[in-house]
């Protein structure tokens, strides 16, 4: 069936170039980078033997892989249209990205006309961390999406787009070129879903599987082409064997190494990376950056090969609504760290480092017991993408809690099959059931999948944790695969396990706190602590604690070594209006909720973990404690 599933994915592709390439695009875009030292671009939008006396274009106002509205057309700097013979036509702009032209197209006898109609219209292009377009001396980013406007008239035709670029620099993207460098696309979606880099970064490539991979590197570094080969490489082969093939003829990874940015968007035939210098200076770091790297390229499948309704076909002029962005965004959370984890760029305790930090991320935050991973995915436009100050309290992260709901699911289909079906099964299905000529899966289809796995009804399991908000049975789904999950005490740097054994409590106001001008300054107000019901609000200053003086990092460790019950004063500054409030600190367990390995596994927990991590049981004891990590949710 893999095999067969993948001759048909390679013959689609082979159509789709061959379709393209004999094809009379609908629309012709010219890309003109004539002053990059400005930021500025300029696009030009040709259509031919247009009938009306109309014609309307549209700027998307989001773009696909980050669900909040962005209206790139902010940045539209002047927008004019002419016949093909240069004469200008009236514009009149309906929305705040919507243009109409008026074509004149009706003879002295009020029959239609064809008219060509002739676009131009200049950019400010100077966005770089949220992976729009940006524009300097150095090169160009371009999300299609932020850039190359509508006329949904043709959204299904072929479209071409030629670049008008500086000497010497070069192009790449995901999708075919002409010999001449004409870029070609099969419609409008696949334009604006293949982005560009273009200067003149360096380019590393490699083969998986026979399949040319490129990774177009914008930025300096102090990277090794050959272990990038290698680690892209083992990602790349670790998925496609859960999916059965590699569905495209090229992919490109667009690498930006700079200061001060991070995170990626998955795209149909590339992703866009971006991650800063210092990813490469040290171990952990660079393991942090193949994550992200993981990430992204497991949308390859889920996302862009299929999708949920409610996101499919994408709606570019307004909000597109669907709850199972926890399956879109978190199974691929999931899959990211387990899959360095079965191919060995990270070791079992690395892994259990990680989902340990997960863990604590979601059981101290109030909103777990507030929002359902199916309203958080539903709500992302307005909550997630959109956090206010009260998020803790009120909202889940569909990344973070999506991907730990998607191991326990794992865990089930693995205890209810007898280790023989998984969760690699549900994607499989997935990708074979809801291709993107269909419809989208509906969170009803992918309960169906997972009973029909299952052999028994799963409907209980998506109720309680995905509808509902009943904590996850971590607990339970860890012993599957004979892990332990479990409170680690936190040892302060003073603390002497023989001397003064850690404290088992420490002190707890719920303030989340971030560098202020002159203290402290609150971010949030957690509910469940004794700030919020004493009057503590986010954006006050807190310059001192009982008297001495706090600033972020002296706060939290001063907040630690209270007393559960003990009277505490706070001095602050609201609205530059110095103020004291008092109040009585709780408390909670001094420690992090960790990960090890059973001291003890049954060879069935044995054989569980060897088949779901693909790699022998370490054993030992020391290697098997998590600690702390960092996870990045900024990935796309």
């Amino acid at each position: 069936m893999q095999r067969r599933l993948m001759i048909l994915v390679m013959l689609t592709g082979l159509a789709w170039v061959c379709s393209v390439a004999g094809a009379e695009p609908g629309v012709r875009y010219t890309l003109i980078l004539d002053r990059p030292q400005t930021q500025t671009l300029r696009v030009a939008m040709e259509m031919d033997g247009l009938t009306g006396p109309e014609v309307m274009v549209q700027m998307p106002t989001w773009r696909p892989g980050r669900y909040v509205i962005l209206d790139p057309a902010s940045e539209v700097r002047w927008f004019v249209a002419r016949t093909s013979e240069g004469r200008e036509l009236e514009t009149i702009k309906t929305d705040k990205s919507t243009w109409v032209i008026r074509t004149g197209a009706a003879d002295h006898d009020g029959e239609d006309k064809p008219t060509d109609v002739h676009i131009e219209y200049e950019i400010y292009a100077n966005e770089l961390n949220l992976r729009t377009r940006h524009v300097d001396a150095s090169h160009a980013f371009i999300n299609g999406a932020t850039v190359f406007m509508l006329y949904p008239p043709r959204r299904e035709e072929p479209v071409s787009l030629k670049i008008d670029m500086p000497e010497g620099w070069r192009v790449s993207c995901g999708l075919p070129a002409e010999d001449g460098g004409l870029l070609l696309a099969p419609d409008y979606d696949m334009l604006v879903d293949s982005p560009l880099e273009i200067g003149t970064h360096q380019r590393v490539q490699f083969q998986v599987r026979g399949v040319p991979h490129e990774i177009a590197i914008w930025g300096e570094g102090d990277w090794d082409a050959e272990r990038l080969r290698r680690d892209f490489a083992d990602i790349v082969g670790e998925q496609s064997s859960i999916f059965g093939d590699l569905p495209y003829e090229k992919y490109v990874f667009l690498l930006h190494v700079q200061p001060g940015i991070g995170g990626g968007t998955e795209h149909y035939n590339s992703t866009i990376l971006q991650t800063r210098p210092t990813s490469f200076d040290s171990p952990d770091a660079y393991r942090g950056f193949l994550g992200l790297v993981s990430h992204e390229f497991f949308h390859t499948w889920n996302v862009k090969r299929f999708r949920p309704a409610g996101i499919h076909r994408y709606d570019y002029a307004s909000e597109n609504y669907t709850r199972s962005l926890w399956v879109a965004e978190g199974t691929t959370s999931y899959y990211d760290n387990l899959t360095l984890a079965r191919v060995g760029l990270i070791d079992v305790t690395e892994y259990m480092k990680r989902l340990g930090s997960s863990i604590e991320r979601l059981r101290s935050r109030p909103g777990e017991r507030v929002q359902s991973l199916e309203d958080s995915s539903f709500d992302a436009w307005i909550k997630f993408n959109r956090p206010g100050p009260d998020r803790d309290n009120t909202t889940v992260s569909f990344y973070g809690k999506g991907a730990l709901a998607s191991l326990v699911l794992d865990m089930e289909l693995r205890r209810r099959t007898g280790n023989a079906r998984s969760l690699d099964d549900v994607m499989r299905a997935l990708y074979k059931r809801f291709p993107l000529g269909g419809p989208g899966y509906t969170p009803e289809d992918l309960a169906g999948i997972a009973s029909q796995i299952a052999g028994t009804d799963m409907g209980p399991v998506f109720a309680a944790h995905i509808r509902g908000t009943e904590p996850l049975p971590l607990e339970e789904a860890l012993a599957t695969v004979g892990l332990e999950l479990y409170q680690k005490p936190v040892m302060d740097e003073w603390d002497d396990e023989d001397a003064r054994p850690p404290r088992e409590t420490r002190g707890y106001l719920g303030l989340n706190v971030v560098a202020g001008t002159a203290g402290a300054k609150v971010r949030s107000v957690l509910e469940d602590g004794p700030a919020f019901e004493a009057g503590v609000i986010a954006d006050d200053e807190i310059i001192a604690m009982d008297g001495r003086r706090v600033d972020a990092g002296s706060f939290a460790q001063r907040e630690r070594d209270l007393e559960p019950g003990q009277q505490v004063e706070l001095t602050l500054f609201r609205r530059d209006r110095l103020m004291s409030i008092t109040l009585e600190s709780g408390g909670k367990p001094h420690a992090t909720w960790s990960v090890r390995l059973a001291a003890e596994p049954t060879p069935e927990q044995v054989a569980a973990f060897e088949k779901w991590m693909d790699r022998a049981w370490p054993g030992g004891s020391k290697e098997s404690e998590s600690d702390e990590g960092d996870l990045n949710e900024d990935a796309g």
